[in-house]
């Protein structure tokens, strides 16, 4: 399957319109029309990422984080980002980032997070904007935005609250912050799978 092909795809489940104006997400580097065999998926595009990319003979990385955030004004091995994009490029590795919009869009990362924690009455945090998606029904108009909030099933202590959170998505901790004393009860809760701008 060629680069754009897959990349249509990824669009499809999380369009680049549904990243916020400061994000940069998309085909970051790389070529379209490179035949895509192997892809390689990692939440930041690290020294060590690119290096296992390179050895393991992806033909694609897929990132979370963006590597590019700011213009490059230069691409030299002076810099710690020019010299991941160096290598990407000159092992013929195509690079694709997915954040906010993958935070955002419908069934994506805030959805799973949601669904994870078993949460009901579900409704987005922060208002995007509103887009069409392909359902099993038919075309849908659906809201979108960063985070969701939701009810949990029964109330629990916040304390109870992080070792579920530990648990569904198997941290090797969890920190709580905040003036909440970690035996308080709640029961709506909000998610953001991202803070906020970079």
């Amino acid at each position: 399957m060629q680069c754009d092909e897959l990349i249509e795809k990824l669009e499809q489940l999380a369009p680049t319109g549904c990243a916020c104006d400061w994000d940069n997400v998309g085909l970051l580097a790389g070529r379209g029309d490179k035949e895509v065999k192997k892809v390689f998926i990692a939440l930041d595009a690290t020294d060590e990422v690119v290096e296992y990319a390179v050895q393991w003979g992806a033909d694609l990385l897929i990132t979370h984080h963006p590597l590019i955030f700011k213009p490059l004004n230069k691409i030299n091995d002076k810099d710690f980002i020019s010299r991941r994009i160096i290598k990407l490029i000159r092992n013929d590795i195509s690079y694709y980032a997915m954040h906010t919009n993958f935070d955002a869009a419908p069934g994506c990362m805030a959805d799973a997070a949601a669904d994870k924690l078993g949460l009901t009455d579900v409704n987005v945090l922060e208002k995007e904007g509103v887009m069409i998606k392909e359902t099993a029904e038919g075309p849908r108009e659906m809201i979108y935005g960063i985070g969701k909030t939701g009810y949990l099933k029964k109330e629990l202590t916040v304390k109870e609250i992080a070792a579920l959170v530990k648990e569904r998505f198997h941290l090797p901790f969890v920190t709580v912050y905040g003036a909440t004393a970690p035996g308080e009860a709640v029961r709506f809760v909000g998610i953001s799978p991202d803070p906020g701008e970079a």
